[in-house]
């Protein structure tokens, strides 16, 4: 805290008396005051003339306004009090002057924000400085994050088509099982469905063997009564031994 006290206190000091060279050598800001002994009274009559509002507008503006006689004469004043050595000599000590003293409080600003605000400033590059490493850390850190669940993520793709494959190859096995037993199946029913075709024709055609023998006999029977009835007993044994031999033949 006490070498800041000092340092401002000899910026102080340092600037009073440069300032008061500057001034002693270049000043003053102002017209001098020689030439204001030998022209002032030319000077007040510039400055009162060159403030003048009419004037003003019609050196903007001289299409626009009608200048008096009055006017004219200020105007051809001004031009010639501007043209004067002196006044072109005075003009340009002031323009050095002021140049002078801009860049001199330049300097002095600077001389003393450096070493003043040297400090704090560093103190805020490095914070800032340290806030944009953390935030490259943080983007670092997310951009490997992300490539990680990129990869996890392209694992599992390439393990699900892996899958994908592997549940197809499963899926188009069963349906070949499938499709074998539905043949086996298939050509066992026909051969069961042939089976019980054949052995219901069988039935069916030694069902109507009994019934023509039924039938048969039925006739026979019939036959034999009608002719009983006017044959005797020896006659009729021969007509039941030949009736029987005759359906014998018959059914066979």
């Amino acid at each position: 805290m006490k070498s800041v006290k000092n340092f401002l206190i000899g910026f102080v000091v340092a600037y009073l008396v440069i300032a008061i060279g500057l001034n002693m050598l270049l000043g003053p800001p102002g017209m001098s005051p020689g030439y204001m002994e030998e022209f002032k009274q030319d000077h007040d009559h510039y400055i009162e003339v060159i403030k003048n509002k009419e004037y003003k507008f019609y050196i903007q503006r001289p299409h626009l306004v009608e200048a008096s006689e009055t006017l004219q004469q200020n105007a051809a004043f001004v031009e010639a009090y501007e043209a004067r050595e002196e006044f072109q000599h005075e003009m340009h000590r002031r323009h050095i002057y002021e140049l002078s003293f801009e860049f001199f409080n330049v300097l002095m600003l600077l001389v003393l924000i450096v070493p003043l605000a040297r400090k704090p400033i560093m103190n805020l590059l490095e914070r800032m400085i340290g806030e944009v490493r953390e935030a490259l850390t943080t983007v670092e850190t997310n951009l490997t994050h992300a490539n990680d669940r990129l990869e996890t993520a392209e694992k599992q793709i390439s393990g699900l088509d892996q899958d994908r494959a592997g549940y197809e190859r499963l899926v188009e096995e069963r349906i070949e099982v499938l499709r074998r037993d539905s043949a086996l199946f298939t050509g066992q029913s026909m051969s069961l469905l042939n089976q019980e075709t054949e052995e219901r024709k069988e039935y069916e055609q030694i069902k109507a063997e009994r019934k023509m023998k039924e039938i048969v006999v039925d006739a026979a029977l019939e036959q034999i009564a009608k002719e009983a009835q006017g044959a005797n007993a020896a006659d009729w044994n021969d007509i039941l031994i030949r009736q029987f031999t005759t359906d014998v033949g018959k059914s066979q």
